[in-house]
This record gives C-alpha cells, structure tokens and sequence, in this order.
C-alpha cells in the first residue's frame, strides 16, 4: 500500500494509476502543486491528496524547439501553464494541437488531463507522465 505521504514519489504512484491530485491542506483547506508536506499559507504539516477535476483553461503556452537529450526526439513540442478548475496553475506538456502552428492554440481554450505511458527499459520501469489535451 502507497504511503499517504504527499511526496513526489507518491504522486509519481498517483500518476500511474491514473489520477491528478494535489496536496491540500486539511486545516485551512489551501491546495498545492507541486504537492508538499507544509501547507503553503497556514504552515501546518500533514498535506492530504486531493484528486483534481483535471480540466483547466491555458493561460500561457511555449513551443519547445531545442529540447534536452531526454526529450529531444519529441521537439518540437507544447508546453502550457494552465489554471485548473480547483483554482490552481499547472504546467504540462500539450498533445493533440501542432506546434508548427502555435496561432491555432488559443489562451483561455478548455482542456483536460490525460495520462501518458512512458516505456522504460523493462516492463516494470514504465512511468506514466501528465499530458493536457483540448477538451
């Protein structure tokens, strides 16, 4: 069983299975991303998950031309910051608009969380990585 831990190892956990939570705090009620142990505005420790909606609104994108030796096989590519429906920003890779063709990608379009397997070198190294997609 996966500690309840708001980790990044945790959340990488959380990903796999499919789900976008955030860390929230259960005193003040403050929703974080990246999730983190302390709650950002009232300081308390012991963060809870909160599975988010996984539907947000683009704020701002960029098109990544030179990428690293990582993701360099995958440029060009879109990378957006968005404001999600729980009133938080994230950042994320955008699939499913062409990044030639950045006038076709609107601020304020609507999309939603989607999940992405990642190979590794064996079966049991796969992760699974958040993407958006317009909705």
């Amino acid at each position: 069983m996966m500690s309840s831990e708001t980790t990044i190892l945790n959340y990488q956990a959380l990903l796999n299975e499919k789900k976008l939570c955030a860390a929230e705090c259960p005193s003040c009620n403050t929703l974080m991303f990246p999730p983190r142990l302390f709650c950002a505005n009232c300081f308390r420790r012991g963060t809870r998950w909160k599975e988010l909606s996984g539907r947000g609104k683009i704020r701002s994108f960029t098109i990544i031309h030179i990428a690293s030796a990582t993701h360099a096989a995958d440029a060009p590519f879109v990378i957006v910051i968005l404001g999600l429906a729980e009133g938080i920003s994230i950042t994320a890779r955008l699939v499913g608009v062409d990044p030639l063709k950045p006038e076709d990608i609107k601020i304020g379009a609507s999309v939603v969380a989607d999940f992405e397997e990642i190979p590794g070198t064996s079966p049991d190294q796969s992760v699974t990585r958040l993407i958006f997609r317009p909705a």
